[in-house]
């Protein structure tokens, strides 16, 4: 590194330093607090550039230092440290830390990464509310919630600035991780920060193999929203919207699904309660199913719930054309009501009663639907998905079947990496592409890493095979050998180096005998030895007993 850089970067340092102290003078935090905040930022600068590097697709630093400098600042009141194995350890409850939003509190272990998270916690928004969607609400609120976090920290968790070492062992949840880590690649950054941030401005569209900056900030002023700033932004729509235009309906559709599925079965494995009240639902379909079996008794079951509701709106008529009754029915009503939820007035009685016979009228309409021939037939397939939804999870049974999901959900994935290698152009968005790729290697799964699992293996090595093919073919890798499975024998160690800047790989071959050694080195420094046998006969394009840039 040139000397005007180093200066350049113990500058910036000071910086965010000099920014972080101004705010911590005014904070009641004790010295350990101050000393190890300033330490965590150390750590974030140290590692931050390397972080760039590898993933590609983050905010810049200046955003990131001053989102967490200003969560300090506007949230966090009190920091408090306890040391495991004590009494005061007991009111984390085996957690490594907690917050009290409505206080602005942190009760934590003194560790950088654990207070780091604890920020992160408590300046996020609550997604508990998800309209038209209640079936998977609780599952995406959490989610989001843990995906969102694990992803903040990553930078010194598996960072340190000398390495890149993914520490699986301190993430909370390695199936939220995997999902979470690729609807970043496949959403973007804009779009899964504005989704836990709630954002009301929508997230402009961003395309990852293009070089864009993301902020941290994602309301875009110029932006002509479709939608009206009091309405929230409905992001499950939106999400399959996106992936519909990029890559097709059916495939679209195909995600959505197996997506609901895995959120379902991986936030039920620890809540059970959620657990029974979705297993209900299941039940209803069942017991539907078994009554639409004898199409006469359906019909003559359907057929007295239409008069049922025929009593109810004579019965409300009743009412709104009485006013002895209205009066009686406003004083019934509100005894049984608590104070904030009263009816204000005989007027707004009648209001609701009115809305109640609509909606009465609406359920007589269906149940009509329902008995026609053509509509009946169609009524038993829709229960018939909906059964086939639910037992795919495994929502009938002890355990649900997270990991078959997680094999599905990883095909899915892999297919929509394909279309968008089919999209790749110029040689920036080829590295990039390759870069991708190598991250996804090494993205932790509950089988070990997307690259040693066993998870749509097939897939993943087809992606890589076109991957180099392409690479070649528009001279971003030098090509080793004119055989196609010779050349990637040789290049996909590409996807599994630990080197940072992939620019800087080198190779050196050495062949004795059908077998190629092959050493790789970070300019000088090598990194590893690894042996190859050959079938008889290959050809090398390149020199043997020589380093050869990978990259052209």
């Amino acid at each position: 590194m040139a000397k005007e850089d180093i200066f350049s970067k113990i500058r910036m340092i000071g910086n965010y330093n000099n920014e972080l102290e101004v705010v911590l003078e005014k904070k009641g935090f004790s010295e350990d607090v101050k000393n190890l905040l300033l330490n965590m930022l150390y750590k974030i600068e140290n590692a931050y550039s390397d972080y760039e590097i590898v993933k590609k697709n983050v905010e810049t630093k200046k955003d990131y230092v001053k989102n967490i400098i200003q969560i300090i600042q506007e949230q966090c009141s009190q920091i408090e440290f306890v040391k495991p194995y004590t009494k005061e350890s007991e009111e984390l409850q085996g957690k490594s830390f907690i917050v009290d939003k409505t206080k602005g509190k942190i009760i934590s272990y003194q560790n950088e990464k654990t207070v780091l998270e604890a920020l992160f916690s408590l300046a996020q928004k609550e997604n508990t509310s998800l309209e038209g969607e209640e079936i998977v609400a609780p599952s995406v609120s959490e989610f989001l919630k843990q995906g969102s976090i694990m992803n903040e920290v990553e930078v010194i968790r598996d960072f340190n600035g000398w390495s890149w070492d993914v520490l699986t062992k301190e993430m909370e949840n390695l199936y939220i991780h995997t999902v979470y880590q690729e609807l970043l690649i496949l959403l973007g950054e804009n779009f899964m920060r504005a989704w836990v941030n709630k954002e009301e401005t929508f997230p402009e569209e961003e395309e990852q193999i293009e070089e864009k900056p993301v902020n941290t900030i994602l309301s875009n002023k110029s932006f002509d929203n479709i939608y009206q700033e009091h309405e929230p932004i409905d992001y499950l729509q939106e999400m399959k919207e996106r992936i519909r235009e990029k890559y097709g309906e059916e495939l679209a559709d195909s995600m959505m699904k197996v997506l609901y599925q895995v959120w379902i079965a991986i936030f039920t494995k620890d809540h059970k309660e959620e657990k029974h009240r979705l297993k209900g639902k299941y039940d209803e379909i069942i017991n539907i199913l078994d009554t639409m079996k004898d199409r006469e008794k359906y019909i003559e079951n359907k057929t007295k719930e239409k008069k049922e509701i025929a009593k109810k709106i004579k019965q409300i008529d009743t009412i709104i054309n009485d006013d002895v009754l209205l009066k009686e029915e406003y004083a019934n009503r509100n005894k049984k009501l608590p104070n904030k939820e009263k009816i204000f007035s005989i007027s707004h009685l009648v209001d609701r009663l009115e809305q109640e016979r609509v909606y009465c009228m609406m359920e007589i309409k269906q149940i009509n639907q329902s008995i026609e021939p053509k509509q009946f037939v169609q009524s038993q397939k829709n229960l018939e998905q909906e059964k086939e939804f639910w037992e795919e999870i495994g929502i009938e049974q002890e355990n649900t079947h997270m990991d078959l999901l997680l094999e599905k959900w990883q095909k899915l994935f892999f297919q929509v990496l394909e279309k968008k290698l089919e999209k790749v152009e110029t040689k920036k968005q080829m590295t990039d592409f390759i870069y991708l790729l190598r991250y996804i290697y090494y993205i932790p799964t509950p089988q070990n890493s997307i690259g040693t699992s066993n998870l749509a293996k097939g897939e993943r090595i087809a992606l890589q095979r076109k991957c180099i093919q392409k690479a070649c073919e528009k001279k971003v890798l030098e090509q080793i050998s004119e055989e196609e499975e010779t050349n990637y024998l040789i290049l996909q160690y590409i996807f599994t180096s630990k080197i940072m800047k992939m620019e800087n790989i080198y190779l050196k071959m050495k062949y004795k005998e059908g077998v190629l050694s092959i050493e790789s080195y970070d300019e000088n420094v090598l990194e590893r030895k690894i042996e190859e046998r050959l079938k008889q006969n290959t050809e090398i394009n390149v020199r043997l007993n020589k380093k050869i840039k990978l990259f052209i």
